[in-house]
């Protein structure tokens, strides 16, 4: 089968999926979607992408510091991270302080997946669950695992 003849057969299986409802659209966890193939996982991830590039984009006007912006969406306790190679400063101080200061109260913050969200949570169970917590980060080769580990230690 040639290249253009396996992507024809790659689209025309993709518009064969049954899309979700547009009350879906703003899920932050993935294991929300009624219907749940890669082509709905990738759309999503299109749509997040967007919509956090355009938030971001209007509110940042001068950036001192330089971070990679990594798009995250859960996947009920799993976090999906895109990096779209954008510089944008998500990582800082307040957010930290949010994340840490809802860890403290035994919840966190609803709708928002980031790094910081899976650590609290971690630290949360090691808490009330008093037994040792384990994060797992894989990954391709290049794809910011180092990075993204970095951003445990708040």
């Amino acid at each position: 089968m040639s290249e253009k003849e396996e992507k024809r057969s790659s689209k025309k299986a993709e518009s064969n999926f049954v899309a979700n409802s547009k009350e879906l659209d703003g899920v932050p966890d993935l294991s929300m979607l009624v219907y749940l193939e890669m082509p709905h996982v990738t759309q999503r991830t299109k749509k997040v992408l967007l919509l956090f590039h355009y938030y971001y984009v209007q509110k940042v006007i001068n950036i001192n510091y330089h971070i990679f912006f990594v798009l995250f969406i859960y996947f009920q306790k799993k976090q999906v991270a895109v990096n779209p190679y954008e510089r944008l400063p998500i990582y800082g101080q307040d957010v930290i302080d949010e994340f840490h200061e809802a860890s403290k109260q035994g919840k966190l913050p609803q709708g928002r997946p980031h790094p910081y969200g899976v650590s609290a949570r971690s630290y949360m169970r090691l808490v009330q669950r008093r037994c040792n917590q384990s994060i797992i980060v894989c990954g391709e080769s290049g794809a910011g695992k180092v990075c993204f580990v970095y951003l445990f230690f708040f």
